[in-house]
């Protein structure tokens, strides 16, 4: 969704899966992050995709990354709380 006809677009967690398509995120939108902040590439590829009459596109690519990050909540300790930062 979102991409240009002709491209595909797929999402990686490491830029060398992403040169050699290798191991995508399958499902994208449901992708949870594995630390914070995360760099994730995106490969578009020329492949022709949705282009008709039907072509196989050029077969250039390029690789972006972003970040991902996940919001830390603030907490405010008040009082004689105790604060626990590990299980013991």
């Amino acid at each position: 969704p979102g991409v240009e006809s002709g491209v595909s677009a797929a999402y990686y967690t490491n830029y060398d899966e992403a040169v050699a398509q290798e191991n995508p995120i399958a499902t994208p939108d449901n992708f949870n992050n594995t630390s914070n902040p995360q760099t994730i590439y995106v490969r578009v590829t020329n492949d022709g995709t949705g282009i008709t009459p039907a072509t196989n596109g050029s077969g250039c690519y390029t690789i972006v990354e972003f970040q991902v990050y996940v919001p830390v909540p603030q907490v405010f300790i008040t009082g004689n709380q105790v604060l626990c930062v590990d299980e013991n």
